[in-house]
């Protein structure tokens, strides 16, 4: 097989860059290839299905110009190309006056942030909103949404086939081989060409790059997300995504309670490293994977450094998150 460009990796970030290749690049000849029987089956496929409204990133970083846009396009693409969503709204609920402090300042962040319909409502408003939620007040984001995250790479997958790129699943890269005329993959469907490699391999990216020598400095190291999720009988009891206030100097939501699109209530996440990048269940473990991890010099620098503030804070607040 030959292409200019071939993509490793089936997930939305892979799908997503087939497509704007096929769109941008008429005639471009695009494969991608995926190791797995389908698309979207791992990290793109198992996510909370949460699109963020952008009140919580930082005024003036690509991150909060990205989310408040990626907000407003992804529900636009999610109508035109019907892709099941919900416009749930999200709320930070305050108990305290030191928690008050926070919805303001994260009202001030998303004002600066542009995110549309951003406000702080009392409890009565809330309770008509959200009957079973009680605060004294709560910052309220209507833009906040949720979708099927896998029926969405589906979706963006099956728009990059229909302008011509290639998708192949179940094969599996081998090794790699830069030559002068590109890179030639070696894989369990046999030897592919391409001018370009892109990685977008999610949980292996790392092995992907070390192929062709690079990334030995870093290595995926797996935790997962847990979340319980309420009995059927209870769905009914939210309406839309309920967060307590985030303590600002640290990258963590806490343990929250998100609705998904088939209506289920999930509450949590904690974070649990795992003994394998694929560790869903214990069947997943792997004592090659584990040695790995433990063997890394990154990971062993992160653990043995008890100031480390983010080692400490996910061993605080988010290990015990769910009991």
């Amino acid at each position: 097989m030959n292409f200019d460009v071939l993509i490793v990796g089936g997930g939305i970030i892979g799908c997503a860059v087939a497509r704007q290749l096929v769109n941008t690049n008429p005639g471009l000849r695009v494969g991608l290839v995926e190791k797995e029987r389908s698309l979207a089956w791992h990290t793109s496929g198992r996510n909370s299905g949460v699109i963020h409204s952008g009140f919580n990133q930082t005024p003036g970083t690509l991150k909060a110009e990205f989310c408040v846009a990626g907000n407003a396009r992804l529900r636009a693409y999610c109508r035109e190309r019907g892709v099941q969503f919900e416009e749930c709204g999200t709320f930070v609920v305050s108990r305290t006056n030191g928690e008050g402090r926070v919805i303001r300042e994260l009202e001030r962040r998303g004002r600066l942030n542009g995110v549309p319909g951003l406000r702080i409502i009392d409890r009565e408003e809330l309770s008509k909103l959200e009957p079973n939620v009680v605060s004294a007040e709560a910052l309220y984001s209507p833009t906040g949404s949720i979708v099927d995250s896998r029926g969405l790479v589906m979706s963006i997958a099956r728009e990059a086939e229909e302008r011509g790129a290639q998708l192949i699943t179940g094969v599996r890269v081998v090794s790699l081989h830069e030559g002068d005329s590109g890179v030639r993959a070696i894989s369990t469907a046999g030897e592919i060409d391409c001018r370009l490699l892109i990685n977008c391999a999610g949980l292996h990216a790392d092995r992907i790059a070390r192929m062709v020598g690079l990334s030995r400095r870093f290595s995926v190291v797996p935790f997962k997300g847990q979340y319980y999720r309420l009995r059927d009988e209870k769905k009914g009891l939210l309406r839309s995504m309920v967060y307590p206030p985030p303590d600002l100097e640290f990258p963590f939501l806490g343990v929250h309670l998100t609705k998904r699109v088939n209506g289920d209530i999930l509450i949590g996440p904690n974070a649990t490293l795992v003994g394998g990048r694929e560790a869903y269940s214990i069947a997943g473990y792997s004592a090659r994977e584990s040695l790995e991890m433990v063997g890394f010099p990154g990971f062993l620098k992160a653990s043995l450094n008890p100031g480390n503030p983010t080692i400490s804070r996910l061993s605080l607040a988010l290990y015990p998150a769910i009991e």
